[in-house]
């Protein structure tokens, strides 16, 4: 499952193989301080 985080294309040998493409996920973008698996999570009301 892609993250969004680049590694691959930056890791990935051949120039200009992978293309990074912005898709909707219909969701608001979560960062880790809110994020489901984080055990200090802040609650959002």
């Amino acid at each position: 499952e892609c993250v969004g985080c680049n590694l691959c294309m930056f890791a990935c040998p051949v120039p200009d193989c992978i293309t990074m493409e912005r898709v909707d996920s219909g969701t608001e973008y979560q960062n880790w301080t809110t994020h489901q698996n984080n055990p200090m999570r802040v609650e959002e009301n």
